[in-house]
């Protein structure tokens, strides 16, 4: 790459990826570490970095580790035919990729559509959206528009006893009304959550619809737990004190299709 000029890269998007690893290099198999971005494309202006990770160190798959850990709810709606709503974004322009958009009418399309399949597919409505505070701040941003009209209210008493106003700045979208819903729609919260990722918006129903339910089917998902934490003080064999904490359970997932997933989000 040549100073002043741009290298762009994309790939086609991967379903179940959230995070592409980049590994560039002036010559074939010297490829190193240069970024990780959310979206499935690259704009590299600056010079290469050096001293990061070499491509030939990676010999195996480590996105999974079965033998500690179970697949979480994001993983099991990513899975091929689990049935669940699946958007990946498209590549765009590349290192820029392609945001959410906004509907003009204070709503984002990628999740309107969202609801609407859940129900025109399964009568299913999630009762929640998890995000990532790059997309909590995207999503209020596509709201809070121009185009969606004036949404800021001032209180003042009636009684004008208090001769200044005052006024809260900044703020975020709180709840999400899906009017795909029974008995007239519903207000789903958007919160913050912890293990989702930048670039992915996770819908999911906390509830199944009664029509699915049974004994062997009463929840969307459900922890089954063989021994719940514990707690094990091992003899003292030497100076230094071990203690273990274990845990003995595992996610069931009875209903993937409960849950929405869209991906590939570019930030904007």
């Amino acid at each position: 790459m040549t100073l002043g000029q741009t290298l762009f890269c994309s790939i086609s998007p991967v379903q179940g990826a959230i995070a592409y690893a980049w590994y560039v290099s002036t010559t074939s198999g010297s490829e190193t570490l240069q970024v990780i971005t959310t979206i499935n494309s690259l704009a590299v202006a600056a010079p290469l970095s050096t001293g990061t990770q070499s491509q030939s160190v990676i010999t195996a798959d480590n996105s999974a580790n079965p033998s500690y850990a179970y697949d979480g709810l994001l993983t099991t709606a990513l899975k091929p035919g689990s049935n669940a709503y699946v958007n990946v974004m498209p590549t765009g322009t590349a290192g820029a990729g392609t945001p959410l958009t906004a509907s003009g009418r204070g709503s984002v399309v990628e999740i309107d559509t969202m609801f609407q399949k859940m129900w025109d597919n399964f009568q299913v409505s999630p009762t929640v959206l998890y995000v990532n505070s790059q997309e909590l701040k995207n999503i209020t941003a596509k709201v809070l528009s121009n185009a969606s009209g004036p949404l800021l209210r001032y209180d003042s008493p009636a009684d004008g006893s208090d001769g200044e106003y005052q006024l809260t700045a900044s703020g975020v979208v709180q709840l999400y009304y899906n009017p795909f819903a029974l008995n007239g729609g519903l207000r789903i919260p958007i919160r913050i959550h912890p293990k989702v990722p930048p670039g992915t918006v996770v819908g999911w129903a906390e509830n199944l619809p009664i029509q699915y339910q049974s004994n062997e089917v009463p929840n969307v998902a459900e922890i089954k737990t063989r021994q719940d934490y514990y707690q094990i003080d091992w003899p003292i064999v030497t100076r230094q004190r071990q203690v273990g904490v274990y845990a003995e359970e595992v996610l069931a997932v009875y209903a993937p299709f409960a849950m929405g997933v869209i991906t590939n989000v570019a930030n904007g």
